[in-house]
């Protein structure tokens, strides 16, 4: 690695540029996006003088919209990463019960983190956000059953195109990505042709990590006041280690880094409800087209999404396929909406009333 040969202080305001440059040539995202990853990247090089880590969910509901390029730049940038695609719920498991500490990036999480509901795991990456709050889990010591301890503290980023579970979610910056344009200055990425740009800079992030330790530590939890009042509590408890950091750099970052988290945020929200106004009004229309039933199965309700909604429901996840029943749970989440039992004849069956959409179709798009 290249290392300072000047004694003289790291500039972070020039470091973090060089961060910001380096992601934003090969990748399609707002100025707010690029600075909100700049600034996590380098927590992940002094996330232990913090008593939270933020995670990141870096999404996109298109493909090739370069959530895996992201994951390999930050894979190049970040402290001690470890890399991981659509790995199984066992090897994550695994993972977070070792004692080393660095930065987990989990690519295609979908199939592991959004479908899988294995509660260990669960709790696990929702202790993870906290210092000092391990996580208990059966084991062994000495052929004898027992209770061990986890600590599972440590950055972490989520890629894919479904919603987390919730509990997960409100522990995550959004970083939604989008498809580059035809005439977007995006370079092709290459694993070799980049790493020799971000060796130098990865080195930069822990040198400045080590000359600051002290003022790092000694940093104090911040009121409210210091936060934009955009931003809900959770939300705060998200930016303050970035916002912190942002100070430390001084300059134009505090600023920078307030209105850019306040973007992400806004720009998370209202792309979720943007994809629940369309979902709301196929189901209006479907509703309609079996003249407006009380209920109606969740099967019946994917088969007609998929054969007559907008083309998206049908090509809903990465890997081509389409919306199944716990994506729909999880748009309808937002709304308070979601499926319930009814029996059918000698049957029970899952499905949703029609009472429930009642209340949002008013304001879901009119019906054509």
């Amino acid at each position: 690695m290249t290392t300072q040969n000047s004694n003289a202080p790291i500039d972070g305001q020039e470091m973090l540029k060089k961060v910001a440059n380096l992601l934003g040539q090969y990748l399609a995202c707002t100025p707010s996006h690029l600075a909100v990853l700049s600034l996590w990247t380098l927590h992940t090089h002094c996330f232990t003088a913090s008593p939270v880590t933020p995670y990141l969910h870096i999404r996109s509901q298109e493909r090739d919209a370069g959530k895996t390029v992201c994951m390999e730049l930050l894979n190049l940038l970040c402290s001690s990463p470890w890399l991981a695609a659509g790995c199984t719920p066992a090897v994550l498991l695994a993972k977070l019960t070792q004692a080393e500490r660095g930065t987990l990036l989990l690519d295609d999480c979908d199939p592991v983190v959004a479908r899988a509901r294995n509660p260990v795991m669960l709790g696990l990456l929702n202790r993870g956000f906290t210092r000092e709050q391990a996580y208990s889990i059966p084991g062994t010591a000495g052929g004898q059953a027992t209770i061990l301890a986890v600590d599972a503290f440590c950055p972490k980023a989520f890629a894919g195109m479904l919603p987390l579970p919730s509990s997960i979610d409100q522990l995550c910056i959004p970083i939604n990505l989008e498809p580059k344009d035809f005439d977007a200055q995006v370079k092709r990425f290459s694993v070799r042709a980049v790493r020799s740009q971000s060796e130098p800079i990865r080195e930069l992030l822990h040198q400045w990590t080590v000359e600051n330790a002290a003022k790092l530590v000694a940093v104090a939890p911040y009121d409210e006041s210091r936060f934009p009042q955009e931003l809900s509590p959770r939300q705060q408890d998200c930016a303050e280690p970035l916002l912190q950091l942002a100070d430390l750099i001084g300059g134009n970052w505090p600023d920078w880094a307030r209105q850019a988290l306040v973007n992400v945020y806004t720009i998370d929200d209202r792309e979720e409800e943007d994809f629940v106004k369309e979902l709301l009004h196929d189901l209006r229309e479907m509703f309609a087209w079996k003249g407006n039933p009380p209920f109606l199965p969740t099967g019946f309700t994917l088969a007609y999404l998929h054969e007559h909604g907008q083309s998206f429901w049908k090509n809903w996840r990465d890997d081509g396929k389409p919306m199944d029943a716990m994506d729909l749970a999880a748009l309808l989440k937002s709304k308070g909406i979601r499926s319930r039992k009814q029996r059918q004849g000698p049957h029970i069956i899952r499905g949703y009333r029609r009472k429930d959409f009642l209340r949002w179709w008013p304001r879901a798009k009119a019906a054509s």
